[in-house]
């Protein structure tokens, strides 16, 4: 009997300490792939791997339909659009775009959704102080045709806005990197 319950407890510990180490290996959505994902908080996902390198030549085509949206925060009194304009945004994403570029026949054609949200730190949903420290953040997200592919989401820290440029940078070395 006593055999049998070492036998027992063994194999339940052995059990508790698999299932630990598969949680701590899961992938997180939380990148940390290039340098610039270190400076903030990044978050990516491939939405459609197959078709990851063909995005990435309509990228370097040039052909490139950007959209950008912006999100104002609705509890507090809003200040980061009188320094970040939609169509700075744009204009930095196709700078950074022509880094990439060179000439190659594509199929399909790839476009950007940009969303920049401005960090509403009085909204009641935040819990902790953390949630409340960036200015805000960008999401991009590229497709391929109507076909999302990828999607990269940076916070930036400065409420003039002044570290966005380098974010921009991120996102487009990120889905160029992959």
């Amino acid at each position: 009997m006593r055999y049998f319950m070492t036998i027992l407890l063994i194999g339940v510990v052995l059990i508790i300490m698999k299932s630990a180490y598969d949680q701590a290996q899961k992938p997180s959505a939380k990148a940390a792939r290039l340098a610039c994902h270190t400076k903030s908080v990044v978050f990516e996902k491939v939405q459609a791997p197959s078709f990851l390198k063909e995005l990435q030549n309509a990228l370097r085509s040039g052909d490139v339909a950007i959209t950008t949206k912006t999100l104002e925060a609705k509890h507090m009194p809003t200040h980061l659009f009188e320094y970040l304009k939609a169509s700075d945004v744009e204009q930095k994403t196709h700078q950074e775009l022509t880094k990439h570029a060179f000439s190659s026949p594509v199929q399909k054609k790839a476009s950007i959704e940009i969303t920049i949200y401005e960090n509403d730190k009085l909204d009641p949903g935040k819990k902790n102080t953390e949630a409340k420290l960036y200015a805000g953040y960008l999401i991009y997200q590229f497709s391929l045709d109507t076909q999302p592919v990828y999607k990269i989401q940076i916070d930036f820290m400065d409420l003039k806005a002044l570290d966005v440029d380098e974010k921009i940078v991120c996102a487009i070395d990120s889905v160029m990197s992959l």
